[in-house]
């Protein structure tokens, strides 16, 4: 009797619980594309299109990951020229703020998409020293 008990406790204790990775692992974030207007330093801008599930930022809230539905603009902060100022900041950090389609701000880090913007002659990653602004102007034309 106390074998047959020991066994259907090492049964249920084992049995398989179902979890993400029976079912194909976690569900992939769906990336979508957006076309943007870059605006430079320099008063450049130009458009062109972003594929991005969100837009990720490291802020006193943790890690926020942004809807690209609800963003209205990217703001980037001048990197700082005196040395005291950069403290740890790398060139390649992208420190600004999000602005979204309902007018809440979140600053931060912000993490940019690794694949750049697409434009008419290639593809862009702007350089995090001259890069002021990103507008998100709606879904492209299919």
């Amino acid at each position: 009797m106390k074998r047959a008990y020991l066994l259907a406790v090492l049964v249920v204790t084992m049995a398989p619980i179902p979890c993400w990775a029976q079912f194909g692992a976690v569900p992939a974030k769906v990336r979508e594309k957006w076309k943007v207007e870059v605006k430079m330093d320099d008063n450049r801008t130009f458009e062109g299109i972003l594929t991005l599930a969100s837009f990720d930022v490291q802020s006193d809230l943790g890690l926020y990951a942004i809807k690209p539905e609800k963003i209205k603009e990217v703001h980037f902060e001048v990197y700082p020229t005196n040395i005291e100022e950069r403290q740890g900041r790398s060139p390649n950090d992208f420190v600004g703020t999000i602005v979204t389609t309902t007018g809440e701000k979140f600053s931060g880090l912000i993490l940019f998409p690794q694949e750049g913007i697409e434009t008419e002659l290639g593809t862009l990653r702007p350089n995090t020293l001259k890069l002021r602004s990103l507008t998100f102007k709606g879904k492209p034309p299919a």
